[in-house]
C-alpha cells in the first residue's frame, strides 16, 4: 500500500500484527494495542501543526504499549500529504509509524493481519549554526534569527529573508547602522534536543544585562497562502494565511504595527503571545508561536513573525504554498522595523523586560526551557 511517508523519528524495522482502529480520544494502552498495528485518524484540528503534541503522545504511548506500529490516516489524498514531516520534536520513537492519505486509508480493514515497515538508519551527525556579524557604529547588537532545516517552501523560508536583509543592510553606509546586526542561521529545529535557537537565546540571556543586546527578531514561515479542507482535500481560499507578529514591549509593538501598515501586509496580528497568560509568571505569556519563544521566554526583548498554514509540514504544495509578493512585503516590513528601532534607546525598546528579569532573579516562576528528550521512554 502506498504510504505518504514515515512518521519522523519512528523506529526503523518491520513488524506485523492485527490492525486495530482506535478512535481519537481512546488512549493507546497495552490492553488494546500490544502486538497490534494501531490505526489512528489524523487529529481534527483547525491547522495541522496543532496536532504535534497529539501525534507525539500517540507514538510514545504506542511504544509503551509495545504495539507493532502506528498508521496515521489523513482526511486528504496521498498526493497532498506525501512527505509530511511532523512531529519534529526529534525524539526517537520505539515503534515504526507511517502516514497514509485518505485514498489508501479507505482500503485499510481493521481486524486484518497487517505488516508495517520503516526503512531507515540512524547515525551520529554534527550540524552547526551559522552566525554572521555586520558591524555598526556601536557594539550593541540587533539579533535576527531563523532556522535552517526544513522540508518545503514554507518551513525554512526565513533563511531567504535573513539573506535579503543582510544584503540590504550591508549596502548601507556605516553611519546608517547605529547598532551592529547579528544574523543567526540556527540548526536543530527539526531535531529539537539540539535546537540552535534555544542555545543562542541562552547565550543572549546570559549577556543581556551587560548591555550588549538591544533586541532579537525571528522570521519564519513567510508569504504563506491559506489552504483549508474542502471536499476531502486541501484547497486554496485565495486569501493569505493568518499570521502573527509577536512583540514583547510597547516600542516593539508600535514598530511592528507601523511597518505592517506601511507595507500593506494584511491578515497579520500584532500580539503579546499565543498562549494563555499565567499571572505571577515572568513573562505571563511564554509562547511567540515558534522559535521566537526561545528568546522571549529567556527575557530578551523579542519580535517574531510567523504563520502556521496547513502547508507547513506538507512539502508537496511546493512553490504554490507561498505568495512571493506578500513575502517580499513582509521582509520589507521587517527591514522597516529594524531601521525604525536602530537608534531607539535600549531601555525604551526593552519596556517591561528589565522588570521581568529582576523578578526572575528574585525567584518568580518563569517559562520552561527543557528541550525534548532524544529517546521516547520505555516501560
Amino acid at each position: 500500500m502506498p504510504v505518504a511517508g514515515a512518521i519522523p523519528y519512528s523506529a526503523p524495522g518491520v513488524a506485523a500484527g492485527e490492525l486495530v482502529h482506535l478512535p481519537a480520544g481512546t488512549p493507546i494502552t497495552a490492553a488494546n494495542a500490544a502486538g497490534r498495528v494501531v490505526l489512528r485518524d489524523f487529529p481534527a484540528l483547525d491547522r495541522g501543526y496543532l496536532a504535534e503534541p497529539l501525534l507525539n503522545k500517540d507514538m510514545v504511548d504506542a511504544g509503551l504499549a509495545e504495539a507493532a506500529g502506528v498508521v496515521v490516516a489523513f482526511p486528504f489524498p496521498h498526493e497532498q500529504v506525501k512527505g509530511y514531516w511532523d512531529p519534529h520534536l526529534g525524539t526517537h520513537y520505539r515503534v515504526p509509524g507511517v502516514f497514509v492519505g485518505s485514498d489508501a486509508a479507505a482500503s485499510l480493514r481493521p481486524g486484518t493481519h497487517t505488516t508495517i515497515g520503516v526503512l531507515a538508519g540512524r547515525a551520529p551527525a554534527v550540524t552547526r549554526s551559522v552566525i554572521a556579524t555586520l558591524p555598526g557604529l556601536g557594539g550593541e547588537r540587533i539579533v535576527l534569527d531563523t532556522n535552517t532545516d526544513g522540508v518545503g517552501w514554507v518551513q525554512e523560508n526565513g533563511t531567504v529573508a535573513l539573506l535579503a536583509l543582510a544584503e540590504h543592510f550591508a549596502r548601507l553606509p556605516l553611519r546608517c547602522r547605529p547598532r551592529t546586526i547579528e544574523f543567526v542561521f540556527a540548526t536543530g529545529h527539526l531535531h529539537r534536543p539540539a535546537e540552535g535557537s534555544e542555545f543562542r537565546a541562552r547565550a543572549l540571556d546570559a549577556e543581556y544585562d551587560s548591555g550588549s543586546v538591544a533586541f532579537a527578531f525571528v522570521l519564519e514561515h513567510l508569504g504563506t497562502r491559506e489552504y483549508l479542507p474542502a471536499g476531502g482535500s486541501l484547497r486554496p481560499t485565495g486569501l493569505a494565511e493568518l499570521s502573527g507578529w509577536f512583540a514583547g514591549s510597547p516600542a516593539l509593538q508600535q514598530a511592528a504595527a507601523t511597518a505592517l501598515a506601511a507595507r500593506g501586509v494584511d491578515r497579520t496580528f500584532v500580539l503579546p503571545g499565543s498562549d494563555v497568560p499565567v499571572p505571577g509568571r515572568v513573562p505571563q505569556q511564554c509562547s511567540f508561536g515558534g522559535i521566537g519563544t526561545h528568546f522571549h521566554s529567556h527575557l530578551v526583548p523579542t519580535m517574531a513573525m510567523i504563520s502556521g498554514p496547513w502547508t507547513l509540514w506538507a512539502p508537496s504544495f511546493g512553490a504554490a504554498a507561498v505568495d512571493h509578493d506578500r513575502m517580499r512585503r513582509q521582509v520589507l516590513a521587517a527591514g522597516d522595523a529594524v531601521t525604525a528601532l536602530a537608534s531607539v534607546p535600549r531601555d525604551q525598546i526593552a519596556g517591561p523586560y528589565p522588570d521581568l528579569r529582576r523578578a526572575r532573579a528574585s525567584g518568580a516562576p518563569t517559562c520552561a526551557h527543557d528541550l525534548p528528550p532524544e529517546w521516547a521512554p520505555t516501560g
